[in-house]
């Protein structure tokens, strides 16, 4: 689709090419993958959160540091 917007106003063709450059980032994603280099300059993170093909996830925290009734060895 980028090429043919290309193709109908060339002052697009810049823009297009680097958009398709950030896309194909994602394909080889790593944590140490800068921002700049992704789409909308969204960190690695971000990205690898939405993709299920990601070969490794971001840590991630809890929110709440309650104990969970489990692991207090409340039966079920």
């Amino acid at each position: 689709m980028s090429r043919h917007l290309a193709s109908l106003d060339p002052a697009y063709a810049d823009f297009a090419a680097r958009i398709e450059q950030q896309v194909a980032a994602l394909d080889a994603l790593t944590p140490d993958t800068p921002s700049a280099e992704l789409p909308f300059g969204l960190p690695a993170s971000y990205w690898a959160d939405l993709l299920p093909t990601t070969r490794w996830r971001p840590r991630r925290r809890s929110a709440c540091r309650c104990p969970s009734p489990r692991a207090a060895g409340t039966p079920r």
